[in-house]
């Protein structure tokens, strides 16, 4: 049975505790946008009132969230699916409608095709990993390959520089 879509957004949720989170959604699968996001709360569906707009018929159009909760302490941030049409899915399993549950950095998520890995970007996040990264040494790294592969820039389909290696573009919202 064909279930109607909602035609109100859901109401918004007091999330000014002050501070704000920070994160970064990168789409590795389906072609759908990857933001920056800074706040407390990121609506993600197929209406455009959302903070992140997402092109997939199968995405509800006011789909799921994630809301920063600071007393989580190192899982910082929630997933809640709104109750959507076709549901979503943390670490390939599937998420209670309108049951929040604990969001951590590099988790996946899923919804409709589009399938998003989560950084949390946020002050603390980086002590809650088990290693450290040395940008530096990245950085010397990529160069080192882009000269040895004798790339001149980094170019996505169309010309274009400075998007996304999943083909979406990367975008800053809030």
């Amino acid at each position: 049975m064909h279930r109607p879509f909602d035609v109100t957004a859901p109401p918004a949720i007091d999330t000014s505790r002050g501070g704000g989170g920070r994160v970064r959604l990168v789409c590795v699968e389906g072609g759908g946008p990857s933001a920056l996001v800074e706040g407390d709360e990121l609506r993600l569906g197929r209406h455009t009132d959302n903070d992140l707009v997402l092109p997939d018929d199968r995405v509800s159009r006011w789909h799921a969230r994630i809301v920063r909760q600071p007393e989580l302490g190192v899982a910082r941030f929630l997933f809640e699916d709104l109750g959507s049409s076709n549901g979503s899915y943390v670490n390939s399993r599937r998420v209670q409608p309108r049951r929040p549950q604990r969001l951590r950095h590099l988790d996946v998520v899923q919804m409709g095709d589009l399938r998003y890995l989560f950084f949390d970007l946020g002050e603390g996040a980086a002590q809650s990993l088990d290693f450290q990264i040395d940008q530096a040494a990245v950085d010397a790294e990529v160069d080192r390959l882009l000269r040895e592969y004798r790339i001149a820039s980094v170019r996505e389909p169309g010309g274009r520089e400075g998007q996304g290696d999943d083909g979406g573009e990367s975008t800053s919202v809030r």
